[in-house]
């Protein structure tokens, strides 16, 4: 009596689904980018600074996420004043 064998799994041809362009913001899950695409950030996750360098005070800002000019991020984008003790605004985080 012949036996058989069970198939062999194929190994997959699919790739992986591109991540999302960020154009230069911090890798993170929440397609925060500096793309332009999407709004500005208003109110990031409370783990939002596991992936971008935030500023010690962030969480007091009253404005949008910002990238400040030294690379850290602030919370008071809009605001006059913010990063101030960073070098200024460089540019906003936008939601994707």
């Amino acid at each position: 009596m012949p036996t058989t064998q069970a198939p062999q799994p194929q190994p997959s041809t699919k790739a992986p689904p591109p991540k999302p362009s960020t154009c230069g913001a911090p890798s993170n899950p929440y397609g925060y980018n500096f793309c332009g695409t999407g709004g500005f950030v208003t109110s990031p996750p409370g783990d939002i600074c596991n992936y971008f360098g935030c500023i010690a005070n962030f969480w007091n800002g009253h404005g949008y996420m910002v990238e400040c000019n030294d690379g850290t991020y602030s919370m008071s984008g809009g605001i006059r004043g913010a990063c101030s003790y960073h070098g200024g605004e460089d540019r906003p985080v936008y939601s994707g």
